[in-house]
């Protein structure tokens, strides 16, 4: 979703006026985690089925009749800042959360609060969370984002994130879920599983937060809640436009008499305590992988004889490791790699502890997820966000080392046809340079069919940034080729802020932890303590993807036997 508010530095002043408030006194450490947890796992399971995809972006279904919230910009608007809209009753795609395709219609508009609502056209009952303008959360509260980051993917349900409400005034809150592009139309929840607000927009924080929370907390993103929302919904359900555009102030949006203490945010240091007894023992069993003196990747140990894996694509040649110790190990060598997940096994002749393994083979969505560093505090928390899946798909035969800036996939959202292949609704950046318009057909991309998003990202392996590649699309009924010049989506150094939105492996679960690529390789554990996988890949602003435990030590095995 393009940022349609960026706040100007200028409200530092402001925000340093702001009055600190303490959230409500709860329980802390373990036994408060797994009671949220708890929670957090019984809405997943509740409202999941009720959140969809519109027209390659998000909403949900408030109606058993299939009535669809979401936003003016998602499904009225003919462009970014159209306020007239597409007229009332034009059908625009909807997939639902197990994949099924069908078509919604136009029904009203607000521009103000950037609210649409759609009309499934066939079909029902549906699976729906019913708006109560009476739901409201308090400042503190925790809260889980839904949506479709980087726009609907397929065999990927709405993707969930944990964050809480860090400011509050009457008509807006603002949270620390991570949300991206596609997130757009995607509804919030509070941990009875009551629709406490939509997505509204996202500024970058212009305020100095502390250093531990700067990596896990760039821009935080204002809601529109619950009871705006039902004032607005009689104008809306008879299918009036509201045109009026709203200014929000600097002091609206941020100089609210209240905001939560930077200690009490989900990367903040008091929130983190709760998990130092969890992460104890498994941050013993991290290893730090450094190219010269720089860290590059975490490692996991994965026996007691001295193996432990990393992300392959971070292995460098002037290999430096050091336990939690902080001693350097000694003769480490590589065994081998396996380019399909980027893991490679390596070896040291130091003693190492072994890691507590999950032995279950798949978790829930909302189960806890801490990443364990060398310190005290964990390096990030969050949820499984994505359950375990199978991805349809190949995937990459090669490993290529981060020295060269891989390609990342072009600028465009996209959602399926079904049993044909893809259509580009919004383009950006490289794409629309190319001369990829809105409604073309995506069929081919260099000698790749497509058919759906992965098959983009196998389009592109081990192709780098500033390589050129023909595309086929279908405009008009007619076959048109354009030339794309691929890139890396920043200016950004290795081991930063790539985006690998994309990238698939053979077996995955996602979770919502910010992990940055020199943290990859590390293990991800649950409230037991226990690594439930291992993250691999940074998934752009919102996400990361992880080898589960099982598989790590299958791969391992099988490594070993080579």
């Amino acid at each position: 979703m393009a940022m349609r508010r960026v706040l100007c530095t200028s409200i530092l002043l402001v925000i340093l006026q702001l009055v600190i408030v303490e959230p409500p006194v709860v329980a802390q450490g373990i036994s408060a985690l797994r009671e949220r947890e708890k929670l957090v796992q019984q809405v997943c399971q509740n409202v999941l089925r009720s959140v969809v995809s519109v027209d390659g972006a998000s909403g949900v279904v408030i109606s058993e009749d299939g009535v669809v919230l979401t936003q003016f910009h998602v499904s009225h608007a003919n462009g970014e800042g159209d306020t007239k809209g597409h007229p009332i009753g034009t059908a625009i795609p909807l997939v639902f959360s197990d994949d099924k395709a069908t078509k919604a219609t136009l029904l009203g508009g607000d521009v103000g609060d950037d609210l649409g609502l759609v009309k499934i056209v066939d079909g029902g009952p549906f699976d729906f969370t019913e708006l109560d303008p009476k739901a409201s959360v308090a400042l503190g509260g925790w809260v889980l984002k839904f949506g479709h980051p980087k726009g609907w993917r397929s065999g990927r349900p709405p993707v969930v994130r944990l964050g809480r409400v860090i400011r509050k005034i009457d008509t807006e809150l603002v949270t620390d879920c991570h949300v991206t592009q596609g997130d757009s139309g995607g509804p919030y929840f509070d941990l009875s599983g009551k629709l406490v607000g939509m997505i509204y927009t996202g500024s970058v924080l212009p305020v100095p937060l502390p250093e531990n929370m700067r990596m896990r907390t760039q821009i935080t993103w204002s809601v529109v809640p619950s009871n705006i929302i039902g004032e607005k919904i009689p104008m809306l359900l008879r299918g009036e436009i509201n045109r009026e555009t709203k200014v929000r102030f600097v002091d609206e949006l941020y100089a609210s008499e209240d905001r939560l203490d930077f200690a009490d945010w989900k990367h903040g240091n008091r929130s983190l305590a709760e998990w130092k007894e969890v992460i104890e023992p498994a941050r013993q069993n991290v290893v730090r992988i450094l190219d010269d003196e720089t860290q590059v990747a975490l490692g996991t140990v994965v026996d007691t004889d001295g193996h432990f894996v990393t992300r392959a694509s971070a292995v460098p040649l002037s290999l430096k490791c050091f336990a939690s110790t902080g001693e350097a190990l000694q003769d480490v060598a590589l065994v081998g790699v396996s380019p399909e997940y980027d893991l490679a096994l390596l070896k040291t002749s130091s003693f190492l502890k072994q890691s507590s393994f999950c032995k279950q083979v798949a978790l829930p969505i909302g189960t806890f997820q801490a990443v364990p560093g060398h310190g005290e505090l964990p390096l990030a928390v969050g949820i499984v966000s994505v359950a375990e899946r199978r991805p349809k798909g190949k995937f990459r035969t090669v490993v290529v080392h981060d020295e060269r800036a891989m390609a990342e996939p072009p600028e465009w959202t996209t959602i399926p046809i079904p049993d044909h292949g893809m259509v580009i609704v919004a383009v950006e950046g490289n794409a629309a340079k190319a001369g990829f318009e809105p409604a073309d057909e995506l069929v081919q991309l260099g000698e790749t069919s497509i058919r759906e998003p992965s098959d983009v990202l196998l389009a592109i392996e081990d192709r780098f940034a500033r390589d050129r590649i023909l595309a086929t699309v279908i405009r008009k009924s007619k076959r048109t080729t354009l030339e794309l010049e691929l890139d890396n989506g920043s200016e950004a150094e290795p081991n930063t802020e790539r985006d690998d939105s994309l990238r698939i492996v053979p077996v995955m679960y996602e979770h919502d932890a910010p992990v940055a690529w020199h943290e990859c390789g590390g293990p991800i554990v649950d409230l037991d303590g226990n690594v439930t996988g291992v993250t691999i890949a940074r998934l752009g602003d919102y996400g990361c993807i992880a080898i589960p435990a099982l598989e790590v030590q299958r791969i391992a095995h099988v490594l070993l036997s080579q």
